[in-house]
């Protein structure tokens, strides 16, 4: 089943990407789009605020917590910015393998930093056809 979610998530993930590239060719600036789209998620976020215990989650988060929450925060608000921006001004052939490549890749690869997730042969082998497959998407 989730494989089969997956497999839905990101053919619309696909989808929206060359859309996205559209809207930023023609109507709007990178900047716009990651504007609109913050404001969205924005409201989205202050109507699950509201209606739930998350407040007091934050506020009794160590300080050292609320720094890693704040720089998540902040990290993921530049990626979508960069991704918006590159999109606008790269080929979606090329960014958007990229970027969502190294999304897949990294993570498998830290968690087995940080968690002492098992990295076995197979998961190499996998992000190491990612990377391969990086560099072949970005050959001219």
């Amino acid at each position: 089943m989730y494989l089969l979610l997956s497999i839905f998530g990101g053919t619309l993930w696909g989808i929206t990407t060359v859309l996205e590239k559209y809207h930023l060719l023609k109507y709007f600036t990178a900047f716009e789009v990651y504007s609109f789209i913050c404001s969205i998620v924005s409201i989205i976020f202050l109507f699950y605020l509201f209606n739930s215990d998350v407040v007091e989650k934050v506020i009794k988060l160590s300080k050292h917590m609320k720094l890693l929450l704040l720089i998540t925060v902040i990290m993921s608000s530049l990626g979508s910015f960069l991704f918006f921006y590159t999109l606008k001004n790269g080929a979606v052939s090329k960014v958007v393998p990229t970027m969502y490549s190294i999304g897949v890749a990294l993570p498998v690869i830290l968690s087995y930093l940080f968690y002492n997730e098992i990295l076995n042969k197979y998961k190499v082998i996998g992000v190491l056809s990612i990377v391969f497959g990086i560099c072949l998407v970005n050959i001219n």
